[in-house]
């Protein structure tokens, strides 16, 4: 390796032992006091150990209660129920967060990924969870939630687990590189759950035969089962327990969400201006240069670090064909920070940035 490379690697590390350090004593605080209140609301949770810690961490497994749009009392029961709803086997934490609010929707609230989000990084600096072992899911109105959080968040999760629930509009499709599991009961009418699920399951295959290299999926209607599926579902727990996390994919399918755009997804990144529901990019890496397909898009930003790129050679960037950029890209450690402290992903730390136009 070349010595400036080298050097930048330990100052890199220096770097990221010194935010964690900083950080550590506040989230093993908030993760000790059974609550978490981030931008005036709060969101009690609930934390169970399986077994000792295995080497890399513990696979961090968040439970979504159900519920929704009913009484406090009866929101309370269905986390205090959810709290010991499945055995798991040892090497696992069971993550169970009490719902901020009492409403339908209350798994899909806006505020709600940057809560979760917060508690996933707590259990990554605190040496607790592996980062590329974490995995959504959640049951009745917690199963709405997976629906539509897992493509906002298949960015940070190694797979989902959806149960019992309703879609409610949501796409899969940036669900690529992100394993999901979906059950429901084959009688589960109410808002034709069942026949949802029976839908989103063939959009799956759809996805999967056009792309053979994403969209792992599990999905299985629940035979003789209503909305209760009497612990059958656990099925796909078992079968997410093997899967890892793809933090740099070498392609990244973003199809913003229809009520809540994020700025970044993988390792791009969108200028304010372009943040709108609805828009898709397709992005891929290959031998040196990054591909970007959008008509909805007209300036996006690449992040980059040298598991994706060989950042010592120029970088060339093509956008719907053209090539929009040429060049040897420079290493910053002011982005290395920034990009620590934007989600203390210890996964995807990004050294560089290029932003390109459409042409």
């Amino acid at each position: 390796m070349d010595p400036n490379d080298l050097l930048f690697t330990k100052q890199v590390n220096i770097l990221l032992e010194s935010l964690v350090n900083t950080e550590k004593p506040r989230r093993r605080a908030i993760l000790d006091s059974g609550k978490l209140v981030l931008e005036g609301r709060t969101m009690p949770f609930t934390v169970v150990y399986y077994g000792s810690r295995p080497k890399n961490g513990y696979s961090l497994f968040i439970g979504l209660h159900g519920g929704g749009g009913c009484p406090k009392a009866d929101n309370d029961a269905q986390h205090k129920n959810h709290m010991h709803l499945y055995g798991f086997p040892e090497g696992v934490v069971w993550f169970v967060p009490r719902a901020p609010e009492d409403a339908w929707n209350m798994w899909h609230l806006p505020y709600v990924d940057t809560m979760l989000d917060f508690m996933i990084q707590s259990f990554i600096i605190c040496g607790i969870a592996d980062p590329k072992k974490v995995f959504l899911t959640g049951y009745s109105a917690g199963g709405d939630g997976v629906y539509k959080l897992a493509p906002r968040m298949a960015d940070r999760l190694a797979g989902a687990a959806m149960c019992g629930g309703h879609p409610n509009g949501a796409s899969i499709l940036s669900l690529r590189n992100t394993a999901f599991t979906l059950h429901v009961g084959e009688y589960d009418n109410a808002y034709n759950r069942n026949g949802v699920g029976m839908e989103y399951g063939e959009r799956f295959k759809v996805e999967k035969q056009k792309d053979p290299s994403g969209y792992n999926h599990f999905v299985k209607i629940q035979p003789g089962c209503g909305h209760w599926m009497n612990h059958r579902d656990f099925e796909g727990f078992e079968w997410l327990l093997n899967k890892t996390r793809i933090p740099l994919p070498d392609k990244v399918v973003w199809k913003q969400c229809n009520d809540l755009p994020k700025r970044a997804f993988y390792w791009l990144v969108l200028p304010v201006e372009q943040i709108k529901v609805g828009t898709l990019v397709t992005a891929s890496l290959k031998e040196n240069c990054v591909y970007i397909e959008s008509t909805d898009i007209k300036r996006i930003g690449i992040r980059l670090n040298d598991h994706m790129l060989s950042l010592q050679h120029p970088v060339c960037v093509y956008f719907n064909d053209v090539c929009v950029f040429k060049g040897v890209v420079e290493k910053s450690l002011n982005i290395v920070k920034a990009s620590i402290l934007e989600r203390f992903d210890l996964e995807a730390i990004f050294c560089a940035e290029i932003y390109v136009n459409a042409p």
